[in-house]
């Protein structure tokens, strides 16, 4: 990926290789946090992550991140949130229009406040989160990627 590529090439300060790692199944916020966490962080033991993304987007990826990491496995690990402590660096919006930044800062408020108010309150255990991935999310519920696939079957 090509943040992989910018820390692994960094002219200043290149990082070595056995520490970048790339998160590749995701989709989207949501997907990413999910599958950094079940792919990467609960199997290594990391418990100190740094975030780190664009300013327009890193309230809304805050929001998902602290849902996503706080989230105990199951209901009955309701008092075990993972221990993880939790960094968030933004980086600034460069190459786009001032109304391409105030377009893509009005979408993140309102998926922060889709995040806060509802999905992190619905969906309380990673078991949950998964469920609502593989049932009602559009890049990963099966039934909706059926739909969509035979959909351009017709076309």
């Amino acid at each position: 990926t090509a943040s992989a590529a910018y820390l692994l090439q960094h002219g200043n300060y290149p990082i070595p290789e056995k520490y970048v790692y790339a998160e590749t199944t995701s989709y989207d916020t949501i997907s990413n946090a999910f599958y950094t966490r079940t792919s990467f962080t609960d199997i290594a033991g990391w418990r100190k992550l740094l975030v780190v993304t664009n300013e327009f987007h890193i309230e809304r990826s805050k929001a998902i991140f602290d849902w996503i990491f706080h989230a105990p496995a199951t209901s009955s690990a309701t008092n075990d949130d993972g221990g993880y402590e939790m960094y968030y660096l933004s980086c600034n919006n460069i190459g786009l229009t001032s109304e391409a930044i105030q377009a893509r800062k009005e979408h993140e408020k309102r998926g922060e406040i889709n995040v806060k108010s509802k999905l992190a309150r619905e969906y309380l255990t990673l078991k949950e989160i998964w469920e609502f991935l593989t049932t009602y999310h559009d890049f990963y519920a099966a039934s909706k990627l059926a739909k969509r696939g035979t959909a351009h079957e017709g076309s």
